[in-house]
């Protein structure tokens, strides 16, 4: 019933670094294991991770691609509510199934009717059920009561002010190299016996330069400065 809801929606993009997150995750799962094996053999080796692979792995969809069957959505769905959109967790089947035996929505289909016909009356009932309520409050009590996971559906500028971020120091300011500062979100570890922080803002190109050169290749400093002059090194100076 989902699938027809679903695949009659057009594709977007998801607004998050998946491919590129997961990816490097990946890496870094990879790299232990080499270094693991290291450990144990003695020898290393290189890690080919690709994103189409590391993409592919973290989807759900995927695995049922393989089998041919287009798998309906099963997330949570977003809709409309007083003070806000809210999202209602779980395959709407499930949802309205809570919603008609615990709430006492009644069912607007009309005997015989098929199964499209049920579907898209049943999900208006309970669109027209969550606006009816006078308030957020009342109708968050309600999906309570039926036992239905929800959240609210916050904005990045909202999400950013939360409370909860406040807490854990999530939004840090850095130097923004013109005389100011910049909000950056920090890392999401936390550790009980090291300090894990932002130390500063992205370096500009070619910043390192002559400390990566120095203490990795053991190059002199004369050596860096004909690299310089000749134009092989690449680097970005900073305004002021």
């Amino acid at each position: 019933a989902r699938q027809a809801t679903v695949a009659a929606a057009p594709p977007t993009d998801s607004q998050l670094s998946v491919a590129d997150t997961t990816t490097g995750l990946h890496a870094l799962v990879g790299m232990f294991a080499a270094r693991r094996v290291r450990e144990q053999t003695g020898v290393g080796q290189h890690a080919d991770v690709a994103m189409v692979d590391a993409f592919l792995v973290c989807d759900d969809h995927a695995h049922w691609a393989f089998e041919g069957i287009e798998r309906p959505l099963l997330g949570g769905e977003i809709w409309e509510a007083p003070g806000g959109p809210v999202i209602v967790m779980g395959e709407f089947k499930w949802v309205w199934k809570c919603a008609h035996e615990i709430l006492g929505l009644v069912d607007p289909t009309p005997p015989g009717a098929d199964l499209d016909t049920k579907i898209s009356m049943r999900r208006a009932a309970w669109a027209d059920y969550l606006k009816g309520f006078p308030d957020r409050s009342a109708m968050l009590a309600a999906l309570d009561r039926a036992n239905l996971a929800w959240g609210d559906v916050k904005s990045p500028a909202e999400a950013l002010s939360s409370p909860t971020l406040a807490h854990r120091g999530s939004v840090v300011q850095v130097d923004d190299r013109i005389g100011g500062t910049r909000p950056v979100i920090a890392s999401p570890y936390r550790f009980t016996r090291a300090e894990n922080r932002v130390r500063g803002p992205a370096p500009l190109r070619g910043e390192h330069n002559d400390e990566v050169l120095r203490e990795w290749i053991d190059l002199a400093p004369a050596e860096i400065a004909s690299l310089r002059e000749a134009g092989v090194l690449l680097e970005e100076r900073e305004e002021g």
